[in-house]
């Protein structure tokens, strides 16, 4: 059991290091939030909670854009 909670750590320290390192590519290259954040929750990377505040603010610069 341990050996799965240590690997799944390694995975998420390499997901991690990936992102800081790349987070302006990245950002440049997400030109909508709407599959962005639903791949982050499809994936477990966010909960759903986390989705719809994320969401609503988005929409919420939308709005505020227009």
């Amino acid at each position: 059991m341990f050996a799965v909670v240590q690997k799944k750590e390694i995975s998420c320290e390499i997901f991690v290091n990936h992102f800081k390192e790349n987070k302006v590519e990245i950002a440049n290259a997400i030109t909508k939030p709407f599959p962005f954040l639903e791949s982050l929750r499809d994936n477990s990377f966010i909960t759903e909670k986390m989705y719809t505040v994320r969401w609503s603010k988005v929409a919420k610069l939308w709005v505020t854009a227009a």
